[in-house]
């Protein structure tokens, strides 16, 4: 296991972006005072991932909440595991062996920060009475949803998630959904049905 620390240092965080541009892997933000992995997640380039988590982009809400509470400094950014791609078989079956690796530390750690369980069903055992209504809630409350304003009556609602089962938007239609991703409506209505990955980013779920 790699781990960085002084987040807050430019130098480490350039350090970071540098080293791991082109890893792919499954990695891990530990609070130094316990020693406790508190949230894990993967992806193809851990450098980019790590700058969104830490600029405040797409990334898990309450983990956000930890940073401004705690501040940046009390985190190690950890690499639990590389992911070498096999070029052998296609991109999706690469992205699924990364999920099972992330799955597999998802469930022997089991960081109280991460919001989904499980990689290949991002909010599976998840009622709408817990954590995930809030983080949907709390992310997008009123000028911060896309759609503020333009809520249709009996439109079904739809979250778009990152692979990691980070939210990244919720929208009150399919269509409104395959918009913000670029696709036809048909292509989320089937990938809500048979959970594909969408652009090999996305994972959309019904609300």
């Amino acid at each position: 296991m790699v781990s960085y620390s002084n987040l807050t240092d430019p130098s480490i965080r350039s350090m970071i972006s540098s080293s791991l541009k082109k890893v792919s892997g499954v990695y891990g933000f530990q609070l130094i005072s316990t020693g406790e992995i508190v949230y894990v997640g993967s992806s193809v380039c851990l450098a980019r991932r790590f700058l969104s988590h830490i600029n405040g982009g797409a990334s898990n809400i309450i983990l956000q909440r930890a940073f401004a509470k705690y501040d940046l400094s009390a985190f190690n950014f950890v690499i639990l595991e590389e992911y070498r791609f096999n070029w052998d078989i296609s991109t999706q079956e690469n992205q699924e062996l990364l999920l099972g690796l992330e799955q597999k530390y998802l469930d022997s750690l089991n960081p109280p920060y991460n919001i989904a369980k499980s990689t290949f069903a991002p909010f599976a055992g998840l009622s709408h009475s817990d954590s995930a209504r809030a983080a949907i809630s709390s992310a997008n409350m009123g000028s911060n949803n896309p759609m503020f304003g333009t809520v249709a009556p009996n439109a079904v609602g739809v979250s778009v998630l990152r692979l990691d089962g980070t939210l990244v938007a919720s929208f009150t239609s399919n269509v409104d959904a395959a918009k913000f991703m670029g696709v036809a409506h048909q292509v989320v209505s089937k990938a809500i049905k048979r959970n594909y990955i969408i652009k090999g980013l996305y994972r959309v779920v019904r609300l």
